[in-house]
């Protein structure tokens, strides 16, 4: 992506709700922390009530973006109040990815 050999697993939401993947998602880190979101690929599949996810959340003590339960009771990401599974996330960088190979 823009000539890197690395692209950062971040995404971050507009406030219409497009989604921006990698490095443009990164460079928003700092000026609308509360959209972009990043490790999440720490929670793929943990429950949010787990040791693993209470230490994760206790290590990072404060993130930008809120980690709640999902329906299952597994970890997800809320931005602009909507629920984003961390396997959703992972598919979007994935999905960036691919094109950006192509």
């Amino acid at each position: 992506e823009n000539g890197g050999r690395v692209t950062p697993s971040v995404v971050a939401f507009a406030d219409d709700g497009e989604a921006l993947v990698g490095l443009t998602a990164k460079k928003l880190l700092f000026s609308s922390r509360a959209t972009a979101v990043y490790g999440h690929q720490l929670l793929l599949g943990r429950a949010f009530e787990s040791r693993e996810t209470e230490a994760l959340l206790a290590a990072t003590k404060a993130t930008p973006f809120d980690v709640v339960p999902d329906e299952r009771g597994l970890a997800a990401v809320r931005v602009h109040g909507v629920l984003h599974p961390p396997a959703e996330l992972a598919a979007r960088t994935l999905a960036a990815l691919k094109e950006s190979a192509e």
